[in-house]
């Protein structure tokens, strides 16, 4: 009896510190980039778009949009963060070809991004025009 005593604080010791020193089961991972066309005919300039990633919920908030390498900061409004989803609005300033990313920096880089034709927008208000 006094054998099994003075094994069991050790035994519970022992378990609490693989509890304590197992690894995360999840990595910081963004999931995926996607940007929604709205109403209207395409991607134009001067009109907003919403940017949106799906990221691990945990690090969500270290999400960072780019266009075509550039920061998208105020051209739209703060990024806003709900659990796993990342959301940004995005107002292109120049036709052509945009590459949007969304990228976390934690450890190391971990980027996905999409590719978006914009051509030249008229905002109508509730949709775009695009020539």
């Amino acid at each position: 009896m006094r054998i099994l005593r003075a094994l069991g604080p050790v035994a519970l010791a022992a378990a609490a510190g693989l509890v304590i020193t197992a690894p995360s089961a999840s990595a910081a991972v963004v999931h995926s980039v996607t940007v929604s066309p709205g109403l209207g005919n395409g991607f134009g300039t001067t009109c907003s778009y919403e940017i949106k990633a799906i990221v691990d919920a945990s690090i969500a908030h270290r999400t960072m949009f780019r266009d075509n390498g550039w920061e998208i900061r105020g051209n739209g409004g703060p990024k806003k963060v709900d659990g796993d989803t990342v959301t940004q609005m995005w107002t292109p300033s120049t036709p052509g070809e945009h590459v949007i990313t969304a990228e976390i920096h934690v450890g190391t880089d971990e980027t996905v991004s999409t590719v978006i034709q914009v051509g030249n927008g008229i905002n109508l208000g509730s949709a775009c025009l695009v020539r």
